[in-house]
């Protein structure tokens, strides 16, 4: 079952918190050209993200670059708790150029990935988070300039994880036989995206591939 606790949307910016009762799972591996934030506020799921498989928990940070192929799946029956930030490149990305000098592209590729942050770090995050809600909720002036300013706050944090040596190393990779195959299939997809048109099975050119998510159910 899904419960909507927030919905907020501006200029380029959506965000949300949805909870799951146990036992979801995203029903196929996909891209985009947006960036993604996602962060657990409570729960267990696995996190696919190209050809590689990381269990996240409560309190785990998972950047999405532009175009990353990805998908959650349940662990188990156990319900989640999740919080997302979905930035399309503008107007987001002249923003973070004019405040910081980089642009989203650049920061997203360097600090993609699943981040374990301590205590401290979560609590941080979670006021950051709190903060983005509250400014949707009220909407007073400038509240989609101080949504953007947050989400910067919020990833020059990990940058400064990174920059400190505090980069958190990706979790030990589930060895179970599915989820084996589904990096095989999102390593086959990365190695030909040019020949792929879309995730549908049947515009995969390789048998043996199509034959492999089949198998998996992953698309």
């Amino acid at each position: 079952m899904k419960k909507v606790i927030f919905e907020g949307v501006s200029d380029g910016v959506v965000v949300d918190r949805i909870v799951r009762d146990g036992g979801f799972s995203m029903p196929s591996m996909h891209f985009h050209p947006e960036f993604e934030i996602y962060y657990l506020v409570d729960g267990t799921r696995y996190y696919f993200i190209e050809d590689k498989t990381y269990p996240v928990n409560k309190g785990s940070l998972v950047i999405i670059d532009a175009m990353q192929i990805h998908k959650t799946s349940a662990f188990g029956k156990a319900p989640h708790d999740r919080f997302l930030i979905e930035l399309s490149s503008e107007p987001f990305s002249g923003f973070l150029y004019d405040v910081c000098g980089t642009t989203a592209q650049s920061l997203f590729a360097e600090i993609s990935g699943v981040w374990e942050p301590d205590e401290n770090g979560r609590r941080h995050v979670e006021a950051l988070l709190h903060g983005i809600t509250e400014e949707f909720k009220e909407q007073k002036a400038y509240y989609q300039n101080l949504v953007m300013m947050k989400i910067i706050e919020l990833l020059l944090f990990v940058a400064r994880l990174k920059t400190g040596g505090a980069f958190p190393a990706a979790k030990s990779l589930s060895l179970t036989s599915k989820h084996i195959q589904v990096q095989s299939i999102t390593k086959f997809i990365s190695n030909n995206y040019d020949k792929v048109k879309s995730l549908t099975v049947s515009e995969f050119p390789d048998d043996a591939c199509r034959r492999r998510i089949y198998r998996v159910g992953a698309l």
